[in-house]
C-alpha cells in the first residue's frame, strides 16, 4: 500500500488542497507536487474538490484540473483527463460512484451523473445522466491510398 502511487498523488493532493492559501508553505508544497508528480504520473490540481474514497488504478498520465469537481467514491483508471474544454469555459462535476475507464477524457462545463461509468478511449464532451453507461462510438475509418 506504501508503494501505491495513487496513494501518494492522493496524499499531495490533500495536503496541498489545505494549506493552499498558506504562503508560508507554498515552495514547500511545489517542491512536493513536482517531485511527486515526476514519480507518479499523476497531476491533480490544489483547487479540485475531490470527495473521499477516490481510487485510482493503475496510476499513471492522469491529470485532474484545478476546477473540477468529484464526488466521493469514484474510480479514475490510468491515462485519463478530467478538465477544461479548449475554450476555457469550465471543468467538469462528477458525481458520487462514477467509474472512469483507460484513457477517457472529461472536459469542459458537464455533469456526470451518479453512478455513470465512462468506457475506456471515451471523450466525453456532454452531460452524463446518472447511472448511464458511456461507450466509445464506433468508428468506421476508410483509408484511401492515391
Amino acid at each position: 500500500m506504501v508503494t501505491w502511487r495513487g496513494l501518494w498523488a492522493l496524499l499531495q493532493f490533500r495536503v496541498a488542497h489545505r494549506y493552499r492559501r498558506c504562503s508560508v508553505l507554498q515552495p514547500v508544497l511545489l517542491a512536493w507536487r513536482l517531485i511527486v508528480e515526476a514519480a507518479t504520473g499523476i497531476c491533480i490540481g490544489s483547487e479540485a474538490e475531490i470527495g473521499p474514497g477516490l481510487h485510482i488504478s493503475h496510476a499513471d498520465r492522469i491529470v485532474i484540473s484545478g476546477a473540477a469537481i468529484i464526488g466521493r467514491g469514484c474510480c479514475i483508471a490510468h491515462g485519463v483527463t478530467v478538465g477544461v474544454d479548449g475554450r476555457h469555459s469550465g471543468a467538469p462535476i462528477i458525481g458520487n460512484g462514477v467509474g472512469i475507464g483507460p484513457n477517457a477524457v472529461v472536459a469542459g462545463p458537464i455533469k456526470i451523473g451518479d453512478g455513470a461509468m465512462i468506457g475506456a478511449n471515451c471523450v466525453v464532451f456532454r452531460d452524463v445522466p446518472q447511472g448511464a453507461r458511456v461507450r466509445p462510438a464506433p468508428t468506421s475509418v476508410t483509408l484511401r491510398v492515391e
